[in-house]
């Protein structure tokens, strides 16, 4: 918030119409900020966010992850069952999450901890396990799975294929670390594409749900696309569109009676 707020009013040339964009973890840090960019009737002349593939309510998308490795082949209908099974509790752990996370207090805090962490590792074990071990890119069906040499909960799933060493990661940390971008965007840290110490201390973050914003941001006016690719697993189609269809909101029950249409 303070950073957008810097940015416009230091370059107000830049501040006509605001689009807040971002994909996949971006679910969970642009609907928020919108909120706070409304709430406090911002400078910021803010019209819309764009979400990609985001992740934004765990406890719909995730039921939706069987469903997806079905579509793909990844695994059988014989195993679909057992997969779905793990899915429902992984959804029970999301939500023993989030009544802790609502009622904690430091007696409790240990066991909000390890629930919302048995829930992410779950996820990764046992919703996205069946498409690592067959050595398919969670956030692109048609890569092949780089293993993670960091995680410990990732390098419990077997996997042995490689990818290219110059990867898009990679072309974009050193764009983003390039003398012009850093000073036009006035710092001078180091950007990583991925830190592990940020993202264990975000680890209790990964269940959490951010749903509850966008209906008041669609009934504030605000314009809002959720729009997705089909070949990210981790961040699904399948999951993104229930997740929109179940927003509570003024114009939902139109939407859900709308037809699908084809996008060319």
């Amino acid at each position: 918030f303070l950073a957008l707020s810097h940015f416009f009013a230091s370059r107000p040339h830049y501040n006509t119409r605001v689009f807040l964009a971002g994909q996949s973890y971006a679910g969970r840090y642009i609907p928020p900020l919108a909120t706070k960019l409304m709430e406090n009737r911002s400078f910021v002349r803010l019209e819309g966010i764009l979400l990609g593939n985001p992740t934004i309510a765990p406890e719909i998308e995730w039921c939706h992850h069987p469903r997806m490795l079905l579509i793909e082949g990844i695994i059988s209908a014989e195993e679909y069952a057992r997969v779905n099974a793990e899915a429902k509790d992984c959804v029970r752990l999301v939500h023993e999450c989030k009544l802790l996370r609502e009622t904690l207090d430091p007696s409790t805090q240990e066991t909000y901890q390890d629930t919302c962490d048995r829930a992410r590792r779950k996820l990764f074990t046992e919703l996205l396990g069946p498409a690592i071990r067959a050595g398919r890119h969670t956030s692109n069906l048609d890569k092949e799975y780089v293993p993670s040499e960091d995680d410990p909960v990732v390098k419990k799933v077997r996997c042995t294929k490689l990818m290219a060493a110059k990867t898009t990661d990679e072309q974009v940390e050193s764009f983003m670390n390039s003398e012009t971008v850093q000073r036009f965007l006035e710092v001078d840290s180091v950007w990583q594409h991925r830190s592990w110490d940020v993202y264990y201390k975000f680890a209790c973050d990964i269940p959490r749900s951010y749903h509850h914003f966008l209906p008041d941001l669609l009934h504030s006016g605000l314009r809002v696309l959720v729009y997705a690719g089909d070949r990210d697993l981790i961040c699904n189609w399948v999951g993104n569109l229930a997740s929109v269809m179940a927003l509570p909101w003024k114009g939902g029950s139109t939407l859900r009676r709308s037809a699908p249409a084809v996008y060319r």
